[in-house]
């Protein structure tokens, strides 16, 4: 609408001046003056819009660099930001790497230490070991107590004394096996203060419970060779009269009277109580 009014004013102005012109008459000085204003003021309303187009969008322009150059800013704020980050973090990792090498070099020290400890003591050690009695030997001694085995020689008798041959002759294996291996690894070695050993007694009980368990389930070889060595660890009446009732029961008769009569010919009161037990057995006739 300004662009109209004064592009107007323009052309009637320029109407009239050359209206004037051509007519022949002068213009006063006011007159023209007069035109000329409203020739500006028809140019400034013309120009007016463009020159406002003109500097708005110019400021529009810059505005955006600027918005631009702000945004530009931050996202180089934002990656440096990030390069700091990632900096610091290498430098963590860096450290910790550094700590991690240090700490496994400290283990693998320590481990080395600990694996010449373990050298020596096993220097130490390596003759030590546990009988199948339950005894320790070491060093050319034996230390402890034959626990293993005592506990099984009253187990045996406990068993066979409750009518139960059968379980008392599967511990009577066990345990003439602990007490001969045990024998047989001890034998010349020196015993230390603390060594308890089964007794004489006890062994005899053993071999006793254990023949006569062994004779009731008709092993009678095992039982034999049992009440043999009863007999040689403790020759008392009691044992031989067993080993004269093994050696008829595994059909060793001649072996048998022969061991009879030469042990009650030996005479004294152990010859009268072993004839008195093979009395009783029926093996011997009363006299």
């Amino acid at each position: 609408m300004a662009e109209f009014v004064g592009l107007l004013m323009i052309v009637l102005a320029l109407g009239i001046g050359c209206w004037r012109f051509f007519k022949g008459r002068k213009l006063p000085g006011s007159g023209l003056a007069l035109l000329v204003l409203a020739c500006f003021i028809g140019v400034a309303l013309v120009l007016n819009k463009r020159v406002s187009e003109l500097s708005f969008g110019k400021l529009a322009t810059l505005k955006a660099a600027v918005t631009q150059a702000q945004s530009d800013a931050d996202q180089i704020a934002a990656v440096r930001q990030r390069v700091e980050a990632q900096a610091a973090t290498i430098d963590l990792v860096a450290k910790e790497s550094a700590d991690a090498k240090r700490l496994l070099g400290e283990l693998r020290n320590e481990n080395a230490i600990a694996d010449k400890k373990l050298r020596a003591l096993e220097g130490k050690t390596s003759d030590l070991g546990q009988l199948p009695d339950g005894r320790i030997m070491t060093g050319g001694f034996v230390l402890g107590r034959a626990s293993v085995l005592i506990d099984g020689v009253t187990n045996l008798v406990a068993l066979f004394s409750k009518g139960k041959p059968k379980e008392a002759f599967d511990i009577a294996r066990d345990c003439v096996r602990r007490y001969e291996e045990s024998a047989a690894m001890t034998k010349g070695m020196q015993a230390s203060v603390g060594d308890v050993v089964l007794s004489k007694d006890g062994v005899s009980m053993m071999y006793e419970a254990g023949a006569k368990s062994a004779l009731m389930v008709n092993e009678n070889e095992v039982g034999l060779k049992w009440a043999r060595a009863g007999v040689q660890n403790d020759p008392r009446p009691e044992m031989n009269a067993l080993l004269a009732a093994a050696l008829i029961k595994s059909g060793r008769d001649d072996e048998a009277q022969k061991f009879i009569q030469e042990t009650i010919s030996k005479g004294g009161t152990n010859a009268q109580t072993f004839r008195a037990l093979l009395e009783q057995q029926g093996i011997l006739r009363k006299r």
